[in-house]
């Protein structure tokens, strides 16, 4: 199912230093992708000379760039590499992509993001990197909120914009930089942090990791390469990683024995709140603004960091507390017809369980409508029955056509078989018949979440929210 698309290279940070050491310009080639964007804007605020190209001429995330200064290229052309002294690439492009092809040619080097990401990073003395199946975004976001109203004035690259509409970037002037950490084709092996966070490890990515014990040997020899690693102690697939570097790992979880700990957790409008435990210490009560207990998790793996960091606790609760998420995790869009629409990135079952459970919370009486565009062939295929079970959680479910991404449909798989097989749901053929179903549907008081990793992002953007 998978095409021929670009690895990571190994050429290093003593190479990228040298490259970079020689001049100050810098392109990236399917530079409208998120984690692409975060880099080149830091580079930017560093003075270099960015510049990129994507296949889309508009988004948010282009205008970003262009506000910023950097220029962008629409599509893919030899002719775009005008000798800068570094080409960044996506792992998201083929092996033909022209520009890649132009840069050998021409003897620039060409590394990937992971890459330049593990560069940048190793220049800060206290690194944090967030890693893990889910949750990476909103724990680093959390992680990011956390440190700043500690005063540690982090830089932080995040898969995510920290603000709807916002950067997925914060430039700090302090000693202290978090990434959120990617597992995908082992990119997370380029970074060597201070302090690796493993939120958790199920099996995701198989057109890469075929089995989870791979995935899990994978996160393994990413931990391997920290001082520090911070671990779930309810278990949650990292039981390995404990088994080999438990004298390295600091826990967090509902166990009064973890290093961060919650206690007598309650909850209001699906939100938790609970004292907060450090080192078998009560440090104070934490008030979350997300819904749902996998934020309980981020929130204790966050706050661990900062224990570990050695920032105010107290100061550190304050922040967390005032996190309101990031965007396109569990988002608030606004009321449209009476109704509340959320947008959110959930793609593998496990996902769509912790977001579907969290805006049950809050439902009330009004039902629950999600609107799901399914991510790859393969990942569907993978789990489908686990799909067609998370889903049936909603009152009423409406299935977009499979988001192919890099891949070709080599299984038959379709968001119609899924539709048949899951409980009150129905497959759309036309995007453009989402709208008008909900109009002649939905009801005020009703809960409408968008969901998805593909571009099904764009269609609460067309929607007139109230004032």
């Amino acid at each position: 199912m998978k095409i021929m698309s670009l690895c990571n290279t190994n050429y290093g940070n003593t190479a990228i230093g040298q490259v970079l050491g020689r001049g100050k310009s810098v392109y990236f080639v399917g530079i409208g992708g998120i984690g692409m964007q975060g880099l080149a804007l830091l580079l930017k605020e560093r003075g270099y000379c960015v510049n990129g190209s994507d296949l889309h001429a508009e988004g948010a995330g282009i205008a970003l760039l262009r506000a910023h200064g950097i220029g962008v290229d629409v599509g893919h052309r030899r002719e775009n590499i005008k000798n800068p002294n570094l080409v960044v690439y996506t792992l998201a492009l083929p092996e033909s992509c022209p520009e890649l092809l132009s840069a050998k040619q021409q003897g620039i080097l060409a590394v990937s993001r992971a890459e330049l990401l593990g560069y940048l990073m190793s220049a800060y003395a206290d690194s944090v990197a967030v890693s893990g199946t889910h949750g990476k975004s909103t724990a680093t976001g959390m992680l990011a909120a956390a440190l700043t109203a500690a005063g540690r004035d982090p830089t932080v690259l995040s898969g995510a914009p920290l603000t709807h509409g916002g950067l997925p970037l914060r430039i700090g002037e302090g000693e202290t930089a978090v990434c959120e950490a990617c597992e995908y084709m082992d990119s997370f092996l380029h970074l060597t942090p201070k302090i690796a966070v493993v939120l958790n490890v199920e099996e995701e990515h198989i057109d890469w990791f075929p089995t989870l014990e791979s995935a899990q040997n994978s996160f393994l020899a990413f931990a391997s390469r920290a001082e520090t690693v911070v671990l779930p102690c309810d278990g949650k697939g990292t039981e390995m990683i404990f088994a080999h570097l438990g004298s390295r790992a600091v826990t967090f979880g509902l166990n009064e024995n973890a290093t961060s700990a919650a206690a007598d957790i309650t909850w209001e409008n699906g939100c938790a709140s609970f004292m907060y435990r450090f080192c078998g210490k009560n440090i104070g009560r934490a008030r979350l603004s997300v819904p749902g207990m996998h934020n309980v998790y981020n929130a204790l793996a966050a706050l661990c960091v900062c224990g570990e960091l050695g920032v105010s606790l107290a100061d550190a609760l304050d922040g967390i507390g005032a996190f309101s998420g990031v965007a396109g995790r569990l988002e608030f869009r606004g009321t449209w017809r009476g109704m509340q629409v959320h947008a959110d990135y959930a793609h593998h079952p496990t996902e769509i369980v912790a977001s579907l459970s969290a805006l049950r919370a809050r439902v009330g009486a009004g039902r629950l409508f999600c609107i799901y565009q399914p991510h790859t062939y393969s990942r569907t295929a993978a789990f489908f029955n686990r799909f067609a079970e998370a889903l049936s959680a909603a009152d009423r479910t409406l299935l977009l056509d499979i988001y192919a991404a890099r891949e070709e449909n080599t299984s038959g798989i379709t968001s119609a078989a899924l539709a048949a097989a899951t409980r009150n749901a129905r497959y759309l053929p036309k995007r453009e018949e989402v709208i008008p179903l909900l109009i002649k549907e939905g009801l005020p008081g009703d809960t409408v979440v968008f969901m998805g990793a593909g571009d099904i992002s764009k269609i609460p953007d067309l929607l007139s929210f109230e004032e």
